[in-house]
């Protein structure tokens, strides 16, 4: 959807709900002129430096009627957000008042902004690159420790810098391959062969390093996936509701109650956790109960984390080895530690009997717990952050590539970089190598922003909240 650049727009910034403050804001080339028309302060708010806050009244322009008392930034190009004139409106967080200071803004002359429309402009506009306006979103929604500082430091600009370096390098690359074409009469040579390949590999390897980065900014955004699986009725979509502290799942003594897969989020030690109830293992007859297990395995399959739950009175040859193929099958994925297998029902037991079963257990493992009365779930969060932590989710260090698009680019580089590579090696014509290197940066000035295709907003801006 293509979007005006020349208006001024507004929206409300805060959360529609009951609130001590909520923020409109407006941003364009008349947003000043039209919050006077709503904003009655002493002195006008035309006259003010920028970055000043004024005291006043919001007004309805066609009633001349006071509705609020409010506190009015102002804040003059080019040194806003946006890079144009922006007034931010601090009113009492009523969503009736807003909605009324805002329908007040529109009478005026601003129109309701898009969703992302602020950080569109301010794109546009030149005040941060594509991987900066990506990193807000990522701000805004990030529901950890690590997703927030990966955030920031991408809003800093560390992406954006890592980019630019290869950027840099390939375009000192292609000068001397075209140096290489433009002056072929002096018979001297800029680069050789063997110095051409070290530099295209040196660079390619710099790519492949930021590609390999997607799945762990990947488990940043949407959450590390936890399958919980087990035998029928052995405690796992009560387990997934205590973990959640919220009645996700229907708990029920009937086995193959669970016939599909049951999600939910929760942050355990500062990482989001993505959690996978799935349908009992065992064999049935029952087509949909069947279809059911299909996903269980297949979500196993996808998972980073395997938590295996059976019943602590149920222990049997069957389930010893249903675990047994499970755990072998998942650490050709992933290795033995990142399946947790936990002993469930323990208040089943009686006291003395209790004691014993986790007297006999070695090194904390199995887990005895008791999904019903959160018995031992201490230990298993604590169990589920060592491997979150072994994982590199918490406490990565480096510069990370959090989207598909960004993947994608990346991967479109790489294999430019491959025939760059294969047309040296075979002789080809340094025309077509040029080529391929141009071909390089313009991909990463996609990345960046520089060149941008058509339809950006629909790619990146849409999925933001209004107000940003």
């Amino acid at each position: 959807m293509p979007l005006h650049a020349d208006d001024t727009i507004a929206a409300i910034a805060t959360p529609l709900f009951p609130s001590g403050i909520g923020v409109i804001r407006i941003s364009g080339p008349d947003s000043i002129p039209i919050a006077q028309e709503i904003f009655d302060s002493q002195n006008p708010i035309a006259d003010c430096e920028s970055h000043t806050a004024v005291h006043g009244y919001v007004l309805l322009p066609k009633s001349n009627t006071r509705i609020d008392e409010s506190l009015c930034l102002v804040m003059k190009k080019p040194r806003t957000y946006t890079g144009e004139d922006v007034v931010e409106l601090f009113m009492h967080g009523s969503p009736l008042l807003l909605q009324e200071a805002m329908d007040g803004i529109i009478d005026a002359g601003a129109r309701q902004a898009e969703a992302g429309e602020f950080t569109y402009r301010a794109f546009i506009n030149g005040k941060m690159s594509l991987t900066q306006a990506e990193a807000v979103h990522q701000l805004v929604n990030s529901r950890s420790r690590s997703g927030l500082r990966n955030a920031f430091l991408q809003l800093q600009g560390s992406l954006q810098k890592k980019i630019s370096s290869l950027q840099i390098k390939l375009l000192e690359l292609l000068s001397d391959f075209e140096a290489e074409i433009e002056f072929p009469e002096e018979g001297l040579r800029f680069i050789s062969e063997k110095e051409g390949l070290s530099r295209i590999r040196s660079l390619k390897k710099q790519i492949s390093i930021l590609i390999d980065t997607y799945p762990l900014g990947k488990k940043l955004e949407e959450g590390v996936a936890i399958a919980i699986c087990g035998p029928p009725n052995s405690g796992k979509s009560t387990l997934l509701n205590r973990l959640l502290n919220e009645d996700r799942a229907i708990v029920h003594a009937l086995p193959g109650t669970t016939r599909d897969i049951v999600e939910g989020k929760t942050v355990i030690n500062g990482a989001v956790i993505r959690l996978l109830d799935t349908a009992g293992i065992r064999s049935t007859k029952e087509t949909v109960e069947n279809i059911g297990i299909e996903k269980t395995y297949s979500s196993i399959k996808n998972a980073d984390l395997v938590l295996w739950i059976e019943s602590v009175t149920e222990q049997n040859g069957t389930n010893e080895k249903l675990f047994d193929e499970i755990k072998a099958g998942f650490s050709k994925k992933s290795g033995d530690s990142q399946v947790i297998r936990l002993l469930n029902k323990s208040d089943l037991l009686a006291a003395d009997d209790r004691k014993n079963v986790q007297g006999g257990l070695s090194n904390g493992s199995p887990l005895l717990i008791s999904a019903k009365r959160g018995w031992g779930l201490s230990k298993l969060r604590k169990a589920i952050s060592a491997t979150i932590g072994a994982l590199d989710v918490q406490h990565y260090e480096g510069t990370i590539i959090t989207s598909l698009r960004q993947k994608q680019l990346l991967q479109s580089c790489r294999e430019n970089l491959n025939r760059v590579l294969k047309g040296i090696k075979n002789d080809a014509s340094l025309e077509y190598i040029c080529m391929d290197l141009n071909d390089c940066i313009d991909t990463l000035d996609q990345f960046t922003g520089k060149k941008t295709p058509e339809n950006i907003y629909e790619l990146i801006f849409k999925n933001y909240c209004v107000g940003k």
